[in-house]
């Protein structure tokens, strides 16, 4: 599933070996607030090079926030999201486009370095690595997951084995500067 422009953040998500779910999986209870990450950002595709620019805000909702972006034709996207700290500045974030008349829809979900008003995006790879975890269906390069235990795992694992450089990879998608 390729999804254009995450906003992208998509914070965000969106992708080529598509990380998803039916539901929303990282709880409330679970959800991370990332310091500072309210603002506007100038958004950087890296395909494509500078993309307009984002904001994100407080959220209505426990532990979500409101993300907001507009590209240079002044196309707007509206998602809704939810942190999960994986490690230091590492965190998953879950995803959802919001439609005005539907709400939000299915949840997707990225890796997202935050660090000194800057956020990079990252697309995880799927493959036999997250097919290890019950509750993880591999299909044509795109994850499915039926809960948040096995969301938690395999977005730990993957994030261990790409920062220890095993060939496992996140593929840098988005930056957002403030």
């Amino acid at each position: 599933m390729r999804i254009r422009n995450l906003a992208p953040i998509s914070l965000i998500v969106l992708l080529a070996g598509c990380w998803q779910s039916q539901l929303p999986l990282i709880p409330a209870g679970e959800a991370d607030a990332p310091p500072q990450i309210v603002g506007t950002y100038k958004v950087t595709n890296e395909d494509i090079g500078p993309d307009g620019t984002a904001t994100v805000k407080k959220g209505k909702a426990s532990g979500t926030f409101d993300f907001e972006s507009k590209d240079p034709k002044g196309l707007v996207t509206k998602r809704l999201l939810r942190f999960d700290r994986l490690s230091g500045e590492w965190y998953l974030v879950q995803s959802q486009t919001v439609d005005a008349e539907k709400g939000p829809g299915q949840a997707n979900y990225r890796f997202l370095k935050i660090a000194g008003g800057k956020v990079e995006e990252y697309e995880p790879a799927c493959d036999s690595t997250e097919a290890i975890f019950p509750g993880v269906s591999v299909n044509n390069g795109d994850c499915s997951f039926e809960n948040y235990k096995a969301l938690k795992a395999a977005a730990q694992n993957r994030l261990k084995l790409s920062l220890e450089g095993t060939g496992t990879e996140l593929s840098l998608q988005v930056t957002y500067a403030k």
